[in-house]
């Protein structure tokens, strides 16, 4: 089960790197070079290039990367995108979501990936629906503890998915903040 669920990650990081390939454009033969913000990698036989999908805040960077305004210059706020929430179950392939304090990318078979910032009571959601720190909270889980095959739970603030053997489990790894009553 681990080794498709790594499988699985790796086929939707690869099919969501594939969405930003500038098939038609060419490029020096394995280079490094930038789109605004985002960083991009040019194919071994330099035709096209992969590269990340920040999204970049209007003004800041030239054509090349290069900063335009220092950082304290430029008003990030004005630019605050409100994603909607991951829905639960398949997404819509191409659309972004925020879950928690992260970005996820809807990849084409309805998974998605997602950051895996860490989320603590300091940060602020920008969320459509208001969420509480306690929303989404269960007893600390230890590999090892039985768990129900398939089932999905939360191990604190994090979220888990029980393995076939019932004994092992894998879950998000983010800080959680103290857990109110």
């Amino acid at each position: 089960m681990m080794k498709s669920f790594i499988i699985l990650a790796l086929v939707i990081t690869i099919a969501a790197a594939s969405e930003t390939n500038s098939e038609n454009e060419k490029c020096e033969a394995a280079s490094v070079f930038y789109d605004k913000c985002n960083k991009c990698r040019c194919a071994n036989d330099g035709n096209g290039a992969v590269c990340t999908r920040k999204q970049c805040i209007p003004g800041e960077y030239d054509g090349d990367g290069v900063l335009i305004k220092p950082h304290h210059e430029i008003n990030k706020r004005s630019v605050c995108i409100d994603y909607p929430d991951l829905p639960e179950g398949n997404c819509e392939f191409g659309k972004t979501y925020r879950k928690d304090c992260n970005t996820c990318f809807c990849g084409k078979m309805g998974v998605t990936a997602c950051t895996m910032k860490e989320c603590g009571a300091d940060v602020v959601y920008y969320s459509r629906k208001s969420r509480s720190a306690n929303e989404n909270w269960g007893p600390r889980y230890n590999q090892g503890d039985l768990c129900e095959p398939g089932k999905k739970f939360f191990s604190e603030c994090n979220e888990c998915h029980c393995n076939t053997d019932s004994k092992s489990a894998i879950c998000t790894l983010k800080m959680c903040p103290p857990h109110q009553e």
